[in-house]
């Protein structure tokens, strides 16, 4: 589990059985479930349970996905589009999986925020002329 955390997850938080799922270790959901469950589990390896980082209905709020995600997308390393769900893992990220996924999915958030997807040759990566690392269409936020 703590290999697992190290590559894809968030230092001292249990990652949910969704997320494990999600990244193909159903083992490690088991294991955890046979351990007593999250929380069971997450106090045996000095964990905090993940859900205990935010309200309940934290990503009820399309401003607070909204805000994360522009967030992900501004890192250097990001392209300058709406991430797919595999890269929201690869990255780690899976309290953005299940936000965007709770919100309909890439391409319903992707239209909400008026970003392109993976799968969209319609927009550049970057806005012209601008040399911006902003997302094509995203106003930045206002500081």
């Amino acid at each position: 589990m703590l290999d697992f955390i190290a590559a894809h997850g968030e230092p001292g938080v249990m990652p949910k059985k969704t997320a494990l799922e999600a990244a193909g270790r159903g083992d490690l959901a088991n294991a955890i479930s046979r351990a007593g469950g999250h929380y069971a589990a997450a106090q045996r390896l000095g964990l905090r349970p993940a859900d205990s980082r935010r309200a309940h209905d934290h990503w009820a709020d399309f401003a607070n996905l909204e805000r994360e995600l522009r967030a992900f997308v501004e890192e250097p390393s990001r392209p300058q589009r709406m991430p797919t769900l595999a890269e929201l893992i690869a990255a780690g990220r899976f309290d953005l999986h299940y936000a965007v996924q709770r919100n309909g999915g890439v391409r319903a958030v992707a239209e909400r925020l008026g970003w392109r997807t993976a799968s969209a040759q319609r927009s550049p990566d970057l806005e012209p002329g601008s040399g911006s690392r902003r997302c094509a269409g995203v106003k930045p936020q206002a500081t």
